[in-house]
């Protein structure tokens, strides 16, 4: 199988674990063991409550194989950082979260609303670090003068 074949098989393997595991995480670390994909509550819920849920998945999807495809292919490191501080960051807060407060930042409102936020920022970072390699490069790269 070709490499980059195999890189994005790879990559969408994490994607989909990511995706599983972005969702269930707040449910475990409150003692539930459960694995579910899709809530069964989703499907008696309003259709707007359905198509914000249908946009989600995919980009959750996407957030784990573009980080891991482009550190696979590249060794790009800063957009899996990107991709996953802040949703370390809204699983902190949830578990530490007072069940009378309401939350200050949650996994659906990191994913539901703005996953293509964290996204662009990862292909941002993405860029950033291209960019200090090729200056990084050129800069050994350049002849001494003398």
């Amino acid at each position: 199988m070709d490499r980059t074949k195999t890189h994005v098989a790879v990559s969408a393997v994490v994607g989909a674990g990511y995706l599983v595991v972005a969702l269930n995480a707040p449910n475990w670390i409150h003692g539930l063991v459960t694995v579910e994909i899709v809530p069964y509550t989703l499907f008696s819920a309003p259709p707007d409550t359905q198509l914000l849920f249908g946009a989600m998945y995919p980009g959750v999807f996407l957030l784990g194989a573009v980080a891991t495809y482009a550190y696979l292919e590249r060794g790009f490191v800063l957009p899996g950082v990107v991709v996953i501080v802040p949703y370390l960051a809204a699983l902190w807060f949830d578990a530490r979260r007072d069940p009378d407060r309401a939350d200050l930042m949650s996994i659906v409102d990191i994913y539901l609303i703005g996953w293509f936020v964290v996204l662009g920022a990862a292909l941002l970072a993405l860029g950033l670090e291209w960019g200090l390699r090729r200056l990084r490069t050129a800069w050994t790269a350049t002849p001494e003068s003398g």
